[in-house]
């Protein structure tokens, strides 16, 4: 039985480090994007482009969403 749980226990730890890993990956290009928008703001506004920013944004918020969705463990109500 201790043999069984420590498989199942190195397969649950390498997933969700690789889970961890990917949520990190997806989230990085939120903060890069929000600081080239910092350091640009001036251009952005003289343009009227904050509407493709936001735009922007908002797609990479979804696809961060639907990778930390993925390391939530549904536990069912007893």
């Amino acid at each position: 039985m201790g043999y069984v749980y420590r498989i199942l226990a190195i397969g649950y730890l390498n997933t969700g480090r690789d889970l961890r890993r990917m949520e990190s990956n997806s989230r990085s290009p939120i903060f890069s994007g929000f600081a080239e928008l910092l350091e640009g703001i001036v251009t952005v506004r003289a343009f009227s482009a904050e509407q493709r920013f936001l735009n922007d944004l908002h797609g990479k918020i979804d696809v961060m969403t639907k990778v930390s969705s993925a390391t939530i463990v549904q536990i069912p109500p007893c």
